[in-house]
């Protein structure tokens, strides 16, 4: 493959993950914390489900889900129904004003 094409496929590629905040990532699910000094603003996390791990008596040791950042926005979540002609919801106008 040369490297024209090389990036054709990448391109391609690039453009199927913008689509993949349609479906849910494998082992994971969207969830929230609720700020310490502001309870009403809730950071996004995703938690993500590891296999356990096989230790080396043989005994399965559990992992623990892993939490991380979430930057997906509200379209990643699948109880938000927005529309993207009216955008997002104005959820800090009063911190604004």
């Amino acid at each position: 493959m040369n490297k024209r094409n090389s990036e054709k496929s990448n391109s391609a590629n690039s453009v199927d993950s913008v689509h993949s905040v349609e479906e849910p990532l494998p082992n994971s699910r969207k969830m929230y914390v609720n700020g310490r000094l502001h309870a009403d603003v809730r950071v996004p996390f995703r938690e993500i489900s590891l296999a356990p791990t096989k230790s080396m008596n043989g005994e399965m040791d559990v992992n623990e889900p892993v939490r991380v950042y979430d930057t997906s926005g509200p379209w990643g979540d699948p109880d938000f129904h927005g529309d993207v002609a009216q955008g997002l919801p104005a959820l800090r106008a009063k911190w604004s004003r």
